[in-house]
C-alpha cells in the first residue's frame, strides 16, 4: 500500500476532521475525496493511448472481469455526493466513520494482496456499524449489534475460505502477497464455499439479506446514504473476481430480484422499502455475474455504477423528508409536493431511474443484463427479470414518490432541506439523466469493448410495456383500495428463523458454558477462576483506555474526567456488559479450527 494511496488519504481525513470546526471542517470534508482522487492517478485509465485499461496505476487489481477503475470512480462520485449531503451534520462520529468506511471500500477494490483485501473488508464492516450507532437510539443500537454480528460471521467465513484455498501451509504467510484468483463452487471443496458465504453476507443473498432491511432504516438520514453505496457494491466486485460464470449465481440472483417485491409492497417504512429494492437491484447484478459473458459482466458493472447514483439519490430524497418532517412512515406523509418541490422532483428522477424508464440511467444498464440472459437462452431468467422489473415499478417506482409527495394530504408543510442537501440531490439527479441520454459515456468506461444499443425500437417498446403494466397494476390496486400501505407492524421474512434459531442456540450455549464453568471450578478452584476473570477485565479496561484517553486529551478535558471514564468502564466490565473476551475467544477458536483443517 502506497503512503499516499486514496484509502490512506481517507483515513488521515478521519483523523483530522475532529480537529477542525465550522466552515473549515466543511471545506475539509469536501476536499478529502478530491485529494484521494488526485492520488489515485485515475485519469491515466481514460487516456486513449493506454491499451490495457484493466490496471489502475500504483495498485494491484484483483481481476480483469470487473475493472476496479470503474468501481473506484463510482465510489468517488458517491463519496463526494454523500459527504456534501452530510455537511450540515454536526457529528464527528458520523463524519469519521464515513471517511474510514469509504477508505476501506476503496482498499477492498485496490488491494495488492488478499491479506489487504481481508483487512479492508473487516474495517469496512466495523466502520459502517458506527453509522447505525450514530443515531443513538435503543432500536439503532440493537440493529447495529445484529449488523456487526452478521458481518463478523461473514468475515470469519471469508478468512477461513482464503486460508483453506491457499497452497501455503502457513495460514498467515499464505495471505501476505497472495493474489486473487477465480474459484469454482465445487461441493467437495469447502474453501471456495466459505469464501462465497463471506461475500454472500455483504451482498445480502438470502438467507443473509436481513441485515440490509434491519440496519439501513435505523441509520441516520445521512448514514443510510453511505451505507447504500459501498458494502454491497464492494461485494459485487469481489464476487466477480472469485466466481464470475458460476451458474448457481443465476438462480440466486433471480431469487433476489423477485422475492423483495412482495415484502416491499407490505412495508410502511420508507427506508425499509428502499432496502428491499436494493436487494432487488443487486439480484440483477448477481445474475449478470453468473451468466459470465462480456455483455452480462459489462451490464453488472454498468448497473452497479448507475445503482450507486440513483439509489443514493433516493436515500437522499427520503432522508431529506425524514430530516425535515421527522416522519418515516408512508401513512404519516402525503401532499409534500406543495412545499418540497425540489425534493419531489429529485425523488421522481431517482424513481424513474431505478424503474428503468427510457432516458434515465437504469434503462441503459439494467437492459444489458436482461439482454444477456436472452442472448444466452436463459428464457426462465429473462422472464423472472421482466416480472421483477414490472414489480419494481409498482414498489420503488411509484409507491415511494406517490405516498410521500402526493396521495392523501397529511397537512405537513415542511420546506425543502438545506442547500447542501439540495445541491447533492441535484448533482446525482443530473447524472441519472445525463447517463440515460448519453449511455455511450458510461459504456466507454467498461473494460470489454462491446457494442450495445439500449434504444433499439424493440427494446423501447418492450420496456414501455413493462412500465405500463406496472403502472396499471398500481392504479388497479389503488382503485380497489387493495394496496396494503397502512401496515404499522414490522414485517418479518427470514428473521423469523433467526429469532427461533437464536433462542435455541442461546439455550444450548448457555447450558454448555455453564457446564464448562462448573467443571473448571471443580478442577482449578473458584479462586483461580476469579483471579483470571479479574486479570482479564483489568486488561480490557486498560486497552479501552488506550483509545479513550487520546479523545479526552484532544478535547482538552481534565484528569478527573478521565478517571471518571475509567471508573465507568470498570463498572461496566464488572457488570458483564461488554463481553469482548467471549467474541475474541470464539474468533480464536474458529481460527484454530480452520488452521487444523488446512493442514
Amino acid at each position: 500500500m502506497n503512503l499516499f494511496s486514496p484509502q490512506i488519504v481517507m483515513f488521515l481525513g478521519a483523523i483530522l476532521v475532529p480537529l477542525f470546526k465550522g466552515r473549515a471542517k466543511k471545506v475539509l470534508l469536501v476536499a478529502i475525496p478530491f485529494v484521494a482522487l488526485a492520488t489515485s492517478h485515475l485519469w491515466e485509465y481514460f487516456l486513449p493511448e493506454v491499451v490495457d485499461r484493466i490496471y489502475l496505476p500504483g495498485t494491484f487489481l484483483m481481476s480483469d472481469r470487473l475493472p476496479a477503475p470503474v468501481f473506484f470512480l463510482a465510489f468517488m462520485i458517491g463519496a463526494v455526493g454523500a459527504l456534501m449531503f452530510a455537511l450540515k451534520v454536526d457529528d464527528d462520529l458520523q463524519h469519521c466513520a464515513a471517511l474510514v468506511y469509504i477508505g476501506a471500500a476503496l482498499g477492498v477494490i485496490t488491494a495488492k494482496s488478499i491479506f489487504e483485501f481481508y483487512v479492508f473488508w473487516e474495517i469496512m464492516a466495523v466502520s459502517s456499524t458506527f453509522l447505525v450507532l450514530a443515531k443513538r437510539t435503543k432500536i439503532a443500537s440493537d440493529a447495529a449489534f445484529r449488523y456487526i454480528i452478521m458481518h463478523l460471521f461473514g468475515g470469519l467465513c471469508l478468512l477461513a475460505g482464503l486460508i483453506l484455498c491457499s497452497s501455503d501451509a502457513s495460514p498467515i504467510g499464505c495471505l501476505v502477497g497472495s493474489e486473487m484468483q477465480a474459484y469454482s463452487l465445487n461441493m467437495s471443496d469447502p474453501g471456495p464455499w466459505l469464501i462465497f458465504i463471506g461475500i454472500a453476507v455483504n451482498l445480502g443473498i438470502p438467507p443473509f439479506h436481513t441485515w440490509i432491511k434491519d440496519a439501513y432504516p435505523e441509520a441516520t438520514e445521512t448514514g443510510s446514504v453511505f451505507l447504500c453505496i459501498f458494502t454491497t457494491k464492494s461485494a459485487v466486485f469481489a464476487l466477480a473476481c472469485f466466481f464470475a460464470g458460476a451458474k448457481i449465481l443465476i438462480f440466486l440472483g433471480a431469487v433476489m430480484a423477485i422475492f423483495p417485491i412482495l415484502f416491499a409492497v407490505l412495508e410502511n417504512d420508507i427506508r425499509r422499502v428502499l432496502a428491499y429494492s436494493l436487494i432487488n437491484q443487486v439480484g440483477f447484478m448477481i445474475v449478470g455475474i453468473g451468466i459470465g459473458t462480456a455483455l452480462s459482466l459489462s451490464g453488472a458493472t454498468a448497473h452497479a455504477f448507475c445503482h450507486i447514483i440513483y439509489k443514493s439519490l433516493l436515500f437522499m430524497a427520503t432522508g431529506s423528508v425524514i430530516y425535515m418532517t421527522g416522519k418515516s412512515k408512508f401513512t404519516d406523509l402525503g401532499g409534500l409536493y406543495k412545499t418540497m418541490p425540489l425534493t419531489c422532483l429529485f425523488c421522481i428522477i431517482g424513481a424513474a431511474s431505478i424503474s428503468a424508464f427510457p432516458l434515465f440511467s437504469g434503462f441503459v444498464s439494467k437492459s444489458m443484463i436482461v439482454s444477456a440472459a436472452g442472448h444466452e437462452k436463459y428464457a426462465w431468467v429473462w422472464f423472472i427479470l421482466q416480472i421483477a422489473s414490472a414489480g419494481g415499478v409498482v414498489v420503488h417506482g411509484i409507491k415511494i414518490p406517490y405516498f410521500i409527495f402526493f396521495g392523501k394530504d397529511s397537512g405537513i408543510r415542511a420546506s425543502d432541506p438545506p442547500r447542501n442537501m439540495v445541491f447533492a440531490m441535484g448533482l446525482f439527479a443530473a447524472l441519472c439523466v445525463l447517463i440515460g441520454i448519453f449511455p455511450a459515456s458510461l459504456y466507454k468506461l467498461l473494460p470489454k469493448l462491446i457494442y450495445y444499443n439500449p434504444y433499439s425500437p424493440a427494446h423501447i417498446v418492450e420496456m414501455l410495456q413493462i412500465l405500463g403494466f406496472g403502472i396499471l397494476a398500481f392504479v388497479i390496486l389503488k382503485r380497489l383500495n387493495a394496496y396494503p400501505v397502512d401496515s404499522r407492524g414490522i414485517t418479518l421474512d427470514f428473521d423469523w428463523f433467526y429469532i427461533k434459531g437464536g433462542r435455541l442456540l442461546h439455550k444450548v450455549a448457555d447450558s454448555a458454558l455453564n457446564s464448562i464453568n462448573a467443571v473448571s471450578s471443580r478442577v482449578i478452584g473458584d479462586g483461580a477462576v476469579s483471579l483470571f476473570e479479574k486479570a482479564f477485565k483489568s486488561s480490557q479496561t486498560t486497552l479501552l483506555l488506550i483509545f479513550v484517553a487520546p479523545y479526552y486529551l484532544i478535547k482538552g478535558d481534565n484528569e478527573n474526567q478521565l478517571k471518571e471514564v475509567k471508573h465507568k468502564l470498570t463498572e461496566t466490565f464488572e457488570a458483564g456488559g461488554v463481553p469482548i473476551g467471549i467474541g475474541a475467544a470464539v474468533a480464536v477458536g474458529f481460527m484454530v479450527f480452520c488452521i487444523f483443517l488446512s493442514r
